[in-house]
């Protein structure tokens, strides 16, 4: 494009559908069989079976803490902390 028609290009006239001003459109078809291609290659491609991930029991991960030193209360001065990671639940014990 010259720099004579630039300057009579205006937003209120419509643009004329020459491969000038559309530039880029112009590998859309190549673009659209390309990725038709690309669809068929992974409609053919072989799959494996499924193999689900194993939900686990509720009380099959679990983490153990102590919280010791504390001021004695009742003959006891620690806490077991048992926290249920599956079910996000707290078993609070004094030991």
């Amino acid at each position: 494009m010259t720099p004579s028609q630039q300057d009579t290009l205006d937003a209120t006239k419509p643009m004329n559908s020459s491969p000038e001003i559309i530039g880029s459109l112009a590998f859309k078809p190549t673009f659209d069989k390309m990725l038709m291609d690309v669809k068929q290659v992974h409609r053919n491609k072989p799959h494996g079976p499924l193999n689900p991930h194993k939900i686990p029991s509720p009380w099959e991960h679990i983490s153990v803490n102590i919280i010791r030193l504390l001021p004695e209360s009742n003959s006891y001065n620690a806490i077991l902390v048992i926290i249920n990671q599956f079910l996000k639940m707290i078993i609070l014990t004094a030991i």
